[in-house]
């Protein structure tokens, strides 16, 4: 049996109540040391929910089956007192075979529908990953921050991701992913050096794009300081060099590498391909070129391809904040930076400004 077989039978005991008391004191704190396993716990739990979703709907096939047998044994008259004659009651029946009929197709296609998702979900997984991270240390080194009760009947996992400031109101972009299973709150830390965070909110999604608008809601922040950069609306060219600011780790960490296709994963035209090596946590992460412009924003990698990580179009972000304003989500409008005063900076100059504009998103 392997690691990964052992674990589904653990988490199926757990989910069963099959455990003694002492397993599953030991499974749970396994799991908060390791928020990945909890991860895994969700994923089981929605499959048993949709298996038993299916299930219910057997049961409703089968029930309208009998009534079907039984409407076809029965004479099924219907008095007309009016007139003292006898009403055939073949539409009546026709009708509700064919109800019948449509809800059983519903039953199939849901069913099919939903172990073609998880077959395809489990299928990626294989080489699409996402790239927020479940780093235990920076817990540690975040002590002090966390308002979670010091006992909880369930552990709760926390996630880390990439975020960068988009307007001086406590705007900022990340990865829906990384936010999407927020529980409890969503900081945002923005002075590493003291570790300073801040409570935000979620503001606008697009869960397409995995693209999440935030907002600091804080009465200890007051504004950021005018954002550097600009989005590029032109886009970019094959080859094209590019370079990234993120958080792998506690530190903000720099990468760079060029747009090596045009398209994501598996062809999908809202993405580039960058040969950026990117890692859990650099989710969100803005992706730019030589003119400080932000070009794309980073999502995932793909694990059977060294080098080879994907990134959402600039020109799609744009586009998902005017339908934000559009739709008068926020107070206000907001105003994407239209000065780039970074732009003529050298590569080492611009990295010295942007690091003050790039945060640590933190999910719990």
């Amino acid at each position: 049996m392997t690691k990964k077989e052992e674990l589904s039978e653990l988490i199926e005991r757990y989910l069963d109540g099959d455990m003694t008391e002492a397993e599953r004191q030991a499974f749970e704190a396994r799991m908060e040391a390791d928020p990945a396993i909890m991860v895994e716990l969700v994923h089981h739990k929605e499959i048993r929910a949709g298996i038993a979703t299916i299930g219910e709907r057997a049961d409703l096939k089968a029930t309208l089956d009998d009534i079907h047998a039984e409407m076809q044994e029965e004479q099924l008259p219907a008095q007309n007192s009016a007139a003292g004659k006898v009403i055939p009651m073949r539409s009546r029946f026709y009708r509700f075979t064919a109800v019948a009929a449509t809800i059983s197709i519903i039953i199939s296609v849901s069913a099919v529908l939903f172990y073609h998702q998880t077959f395809n979900q489990q299928q990626e997984s294989t080489s699409y990953e996402q790239l927020m991270s479940a780093m235990s240390e920076l817990d540690e080194k975040l002590e002090g921050w966390d308002d979670r009760p010091a006992e909880t009947a369930t552990p709760v996992p926390t996630y880390f991701g990439t975020g960068f400031a988009v307007s001086k109101e406590g705007y900022l972009v990340t990865n829906y992913h990384v936010v999407k299973n927020a529980r409890r709150k969503i900081s945002v830390v923005i002075d590493n050096d003291s570790l300073v965070a801040y409570k935000a909110s979620l503001i606008a999604k697009d869960e397409r794009l995995d693209l999440a608008l935030l907002k600091i809601e804080d009465d200890r922040f007051e504004a950021f300081p005018k954002v550097p950069f600009t989005f590029s609306k032109k886009g970019v060219v094959l080859g094209e060099e590019v370079y990234t600011l993120g958080y792998p780790r506690m530190d903000v960490v720099y990468g760079e590498g060029a747009i090596s296709a045009m398209t994501g994963f598996e062809g999908d035209t809202s993405a580039y391909q960058v040969s950026i090596p990117l890692n859990s946590g650099n989710s969100g992460a803005p992706i730019l070129n030589d003119k400080g412009e932000v070009v794309a924003i980073a999502t995932a990698k793909n694990r059977e391809q060294d080098g080879a990580s994907y990134a959402t179009r600039s020109t799609h972000f744009m586009e998902f904040i005017e339908t934000v304003n559009n739709d008068s989500i926020t107070e206000q409008p907001i105003q994407l930076p239209t000065r780039n005063s970074i732009k003529r900076k050298k590569r080492t100059e611009q990295l010295d400004v942007l690091k003050d504009f790039v945060y640590i998103v933190r999910v719990r």
